[in-house]
């Protein structure tokens, strides 16, 4: 399920933070919300970077002058995100994820956030974790 593109913080928080990626329902089909993970699925630093090499979506990792530290002179916000999973290999039975192709920044906290939504809404594979019968009313409200 795709929702219209994210221009407002607090939608786009609710939308990342009430996701199916961040609990193992989506696939023990247990009802929605039995246990969220999403404290441990997203994560955030502030870092700074060499300013002439920012582009649209921000430096995140792209690059930043590790040995010319005078350079970076621009903060930006970076996260990432990724799904838990159930493993057979861990104590608790599931496992966290980072998911590259969601990696974002921002120059402030809520640009990230706004664009790591939108990222996940774009992603098919984010698009698909919604059932089939769930209208998206428990995971977003629009």
């Amino acid at each position: 399920m795709k929702f219209p593109e994210f221009t407002d913080f607090y939608d786009a928080w609710y939308f990342i933070s009430t996701h199916p990626a961040n609990s193992l329902d989506r696939i023990r089909r247990l009802p929605r919300d039995s246990k969220s993970h999403f404290r441990w699925t997203f994560d955030f630093t502030v870092e700074k970077v060499n300013p002439r090499h920012v582009t649209s979506y921000g430096s995140f990792i792209k690059e930043y002058d590790k040995d010319k530290r005078h350079l970076n002179t621009k903060t930006e916000v970076w996260l990432e995100y990724g799904e838990v999973r159930e493993s057979q290999e861990t104590k608790d039975g599931y496992e966290y994820c980072h998911d590259l192709e969601l990696n974002c920044s921002g120059n402030t906290f809520e640009e990230a956030v706004i664009r790591l939504a939108n990222l996940m809404n774009e992603n098919e594979y984010y698009q698909k974790m919604f059932r089939d019968d769930d209208d998206g009313s428990k995971a977003f409200r629009i």
